[in-house]
């Protein structure tokens, strides 16, 4: 089911990890240039090629939170997993998110990385955003996290993605995030 489909109000949490858009930044020689074949790590994306105009993605990123906030009932949390994207030596935050209630940021350690550039310390973090419907009216429930702390050190997964998104993460917001019979989008 498509955002688009679902009523106002009606989802209690969601837990989402966009593409980077990695792939509009990369440069190099031959002829495919994109990131992921620089790197030898396609993601195969049935028709989504991750190499949208900056401009164009932060707009449709824009898009999709206002959605996700549309649909999330009045104490609902979006949980949304995104990086900073290095681009002509300068990094591209993602700073859409600051237009929404943006109620915490947590970092997400991976503990390692496959991109090993010897210009830059290894990147090993990503953020969750954190982004309450209503930040006054958010439901949460600490005692059920198996964290504590902002800060989650988590190992990816071994899977065959190349950019895999760890059950236990995924696990851990829903278990502190939604109540018993939530209805859960991810």
């Amino acid at each position: 089911v498509t955002l688009s489909k679902l009523e106002d109000n009606s989802i209690d949490l969601i837990v989402t990890s966009p593409p980077y858009n990695k792939n509009a930044h990369a440069t190099a020689s031959g002829t495919d240039k994109s990131w992921s074949a620089l790197r030898g790590r396609q993601i195969p994306y049935d028709v989504y090629s991750d190499d949208m105009p900056q401009e164009k993605y932060e707009e449709w990123q824009t898009k999709i939170i206002s959605e996700c906030i549309r649909v999330l009932k009045p104490y609902g949390s979006l949980f949304y997993n995104h990086k900073d994207i290095i681009v002509d030596g300068c990094i591209i935050p993602p700073k859409w998110v600051y237009n929404f209630n943006v109620h915490q940021q947590l970092i997400w350690d991976r503990g390692s990385s496959l991109a090993n550039d010897v210009h830059y310390f290894q990147p090993i973090t990503e953020y969750v955003y954190w982004i309450a419907k209503s930040p006054k009216e958010v439901f949460f429930d600490k005692s059920k996290s198996k964290f504590r702390q902002s800060i989650w050190r988590i190992n990816t997964d071994k899977n065959p993605h190349p950019a895999p998104f760890p059950l236990i993460l995924a696990g851990n917001i829903i278990q502190c995030a939604s109540k018993e019979n939530s209805v859960i989008y991810d």
